[in-house]
């Protein structure tokens, strides 16, 4: 992670963020678009919200994270729940890179329709698999898909723990 280019402190006094509710407001007049009490930041693709400082851009759940405990995070804000408009405090977390990709949702270009699981081109059957730190760790194959994702499943779980994700 780069080090952010604004201290705590001066996000503070410009930033008002409510760790209840997940939004955040500008505590100063900044330009025509951002004036004191309006909401900060630029809703940008996929629901994540994005807040312009200084000139730099900053992940919402990172200002978040930030003006709540007083230091930028050293690791990546996830969302528990998934949701990246749900932007309250108790649903962000840290993790690794390899925590948040665990968490992921099923890619839409699935073959399978199961996370961790793809046909095996050679023997037409249902290969399963985790990814963990850019690695693929093989589970086997199995003659259904279904069986092949209650494999990845019991990994994923044993493997990624709370940031393990069936779907």
């Amino acid at each position: 992670m780069s080090a952010p280019a604004i201290t705590v402190a001066k996000l503070r006094r410009l930033i008002e963020y409510s760790p209840t509710t997940g939004s955040f407001r500008w505590r100063v007049t900044r330009s025509s678009t951002a004036s004191a009490g309006g909401d900060a930041g630029t809703e940008a693709k996929g629901g994540y919200l994005k807040i312009m400082l200084d000139g730099r851009q900053y992940s919402a759940a990172r200002v978040a994270w930030a003006h709540s405990y007083g230091e930028w995070p050293t690791e990546r804000v996830s969302f528990r729940d998934g949701n990246p408009k749900n932007r309250r405090l108790k649903n962000l977390r840290l993790g690794s890179m390899s925590q948040v990709v665990a968490h992921s949702r099923l890619r839409s270009d699935s073959t399978s329709g199961f996370k961790g699981v793809s046909r095996e081109p050679t023997t037409g059957k249902w290969m399963a698999y985790v990814n963990k730190d850019k690695r693929r760790v093989y589970l086997g194959c199995f003659p259904t898909k279904r069986a092949a994702h209650a494999a990845y499943v019991t990994a994923a779980r044993q493997i990624h723990g709370e940031f393990a994700r069936s779907h």
